[in-house]
């Protein structure tokens, strides 16, 4: 076992030594001093910014000098924070163990790395050591090899659960450690037998797990596993009844205990095919890449395929042929994202990538500052943009923050809105068509409109529930994966309840009857005349002591002019506390606030009614 050699430690390779700056003109001692001192302070800061490369966009996610950080995957929640895995092990040794560390979107920072397994074990010969993935609770899994077993952790109400083990067996390493789950928490996993050549799989659906099944044939390795909304694929290479390793596929339903079809072939080529990487979407399509090897020095391309409904078409080419390595995918707003590393294994020259929006390819650009990456993975915000790639790098991971590439321009965001105000709840139209990308297209639009709805889409609507200033935001993105964004602040108002509202609960007897009835009072708050709203309705309120305002039930209604409402629904032994809400012409209805009623108890039983109980809410507009 080993723990983490320096647990959040910031990388800075800054020696103590100032840089040699030579000797100015003599204009004085003291000048002579703070020149040097502020040419050494110069110097110094931007040596600093470099190494920690705070200049190129990217962000050292790992922070481990001394250990090697491997293979990361990456993927983002609901609210577009990121969520990050990788292996780290003592170098010349086979300890390991899993990371994990989060982008937190509203701080944008990353948190200190946390040790996941905690207890060496860590290691597998083909280093795809970790898998990731987010529901859409925001519940996160981490599953991740532990040499002859497979281990999963789930973050979920705020805290990580205990290791839970999926398989274990005799002897013999795993890889390619990989899990999926759908919007309802369903989870899928798969992995590969290093010694058997056999791809295994879990899965934990409606809170109950299955038993491990083998789902491949043949020499199976190098897995990928993915879900949508009912349909679950995973995918492989294998050497099954054909002369050379093709990539192969099975599916089945989400339910539990659904049955795995037999393998196929994705596609039959004349080449050997690599690392396929696989994404589902919300219909059921399923979208892979993956590599064939040619036979001139192994070159490779990086190849797509659509899933059609009974079978996979024809693969697209997505890069040139060139010596490249490991692509990855993913799959967000109807959009995919690629990227494979270029170069030898170990040592590549940069990370590439090509985005499919609507259907079409974008051309491949280099993610800066990426050469000496092996293993890459990409993530999108749930909207499409922004878009991270993470690497391995000279034994650390690496994340770009959604950085442009350098030779595009960016798009514009503008967006209009109508109406301009309104009273809660109210339909707001938004329109982003006067955005503009100056050397491009615009290919995503998305927005938050800062009440916690979101959506996508050129045009949209959006329904204010409650009142109040919200910042709404819009991210556009063009075709290279350039982003722009714009905001504007949006004002909701409300109706006011009226003022002075009051109670008095009296017994009414006459001859034939007593009974209990409240008399409900108020007056009419000006605060409605300057909105310019006609009040035509009042609407009387009521609910037990000690209940919330939830409870709130309506027990009547009266015309604008009428400041009165007599409740005779009351029982011998209740106590009851009362509001009343304005209503307007255009339906809508002033909110009911949290009342604190006080009270006196009389009880006189002469004459005219009395009063014995008698109420009024805190005061308040």
């Amino acid at each position: 076992m080993y723990g983490r050699m320096a647990e959040g430690r910031e990388q800075s390779a800054i020696d103590d030594k100032s840089p040699e700056i030579g000797a100015p003109p003599r204009m004085g001692s003291v000048m002579t001093q703070k020149s040097r001192f502020v040419l050494g302070l110069a110097c110094f800061f931007l040596f600093f910014l470099a190494e920690n490369s705070w200049l190129s966009g990217k962000q050292n996610v790992s922070r481990s000098p001394g250990l090697e950080s491997l293979s990361p995957r990456i993927a983002a929640d609901s609210l577009g924070n990121l969520h990050a895995v990788w292996g780290e092990s003592v170098p010349s040794t086979t300890r390991g163990d899993a990371y994990y560390a989060k982008y937190d979107i509203a701080t944008q920072t990353w948190s200190t790395p946390l040790n996941l397994s905690n207890n060496g074990m860590v290691f597998s010969e083909e280093k795809r050591l970790v898998g990731i993935a987010v529901d859409g609770s925001d519940n996160i899994y981490v599953i991740y090899v532990e040499r002859n077993a497979i281990s999963l952790r789930i973050f979920s109400g705020g805290s990580w659960g205990a290791p839970f083990l999926l398989a274990s067996w005799g002897s013999g390493d795993c890889d390619s450690a990989r899990v999926a789950a759908d919007s309802l928490g369903n989870i899928f996993t798969c992995w590969w037998t290093l010694d058997s050549h056999q791809v295994h799989s879990r899965a934990r659906v409606n809170g109950v797990w299955e038993d491990v099944q083998v789902i491949s044939a043949g020499q199976s390795e190098f897995c990928d596993i993915a879900v949508g909304a009912n349909a679950v694929f995973a995918c492989w290479t294998a050497k099954y009844n054909t002369s050379v390793y093709q990539i192969f596929y099975v599916r089945r339903s989400t339910a539990l205990d659904a049955n795995w079809t037999a393998p196929q072939i994705m596609y039959r080529g004349s080449h050997e095919q690599q690392d396929p990487a696989l994404e589902v979407d919300s219909s059921d399509t399923a979208h892979v890449v993956f590599t064939p090897v040619f036979e001139m020095s192994g070159l490779r391309a990086v190849l797509y395929c659509l899933w059609t409904g009974t079978r996979f078409a024809a693969p697209v080419v997505l890069s040139q042929t060139t010596l490249l390595h490991y692509p990855a995918l993913d799959e967000r707003a109807n959009n995919l994202y690629a990227c494979w590393q270029v170069g030898p294994s170990g040592n590549g020259t940069s990370v590439d990538t090509s985005n499919q929006f609507n259907g079409d390819w974008t051309s491949v650009t280099a993610v800066p500052d990426s050469a000496g990456a092996t293993h890459c993975d990409v993530a999108a915000d749930p909207f499409g943009t922004p878009i991270y790639y993470v690497w391995d790098q000279g034994g650390e991971i690496w994340c770009s923050m959604g950085s442009a590439p350098p030779d595009n321009e960016p798009p514009t965001a503008e967006f209009v809105f109508s109406p301009s105000t309104g009273i809660c709840p109210v339909e707001i139209t938004l329109d982003a068509s006067s955005s503009r990308d100056p050397d491009g297209d615009i290919v995503s639009y998305s927005w938050d409109f800062g009440d916690g709805g979101r959506a996508g889409g050129v045009l949209v609507r959006h329904t204010y529930e409650r009142w109040g200033t919200f910042v709404v935001r819009l991210v556009v993105l063009d075709n290279v994966g350039a982003t722009g964004v714009k905001t504007h602040n949006i004002e909701i108002l409300r109706l006011f309840q009226p003022l002075n509202i009051r109670w008095e609960t009296k017994i009414d007897e006459s001859l034939l009857q007593s009974r209990r009835v409240t008399l409900v009072t108020w007056s009419k708050n000006p605060a409605n005349d300057a909105l310019g709203v006609q009040i035509v309705f009042y609407r009387v309120y009521r609910k037990k002591t000690g209940e919330s305002d939830a409870a709130y039930l309506l027990r009547g209604e009266v015309t604008a002019g009428v400041y009165k409402f007599l409740d005779t629904d009351i029982g011998k032994d209740d106590v009851y506390l009362y509001t009343v809400t304005a209503r307007d012409s255009q339906g809508h209805e002033s909110p009911i606030v949290d009342e604190r009623a006080s009270s006196v108890a009389r009880e006189k039983r002469k004459g005219s009614p009395s009063t014995i109980k008698r109420g009024a809410p805190a005061d308040r507009q």
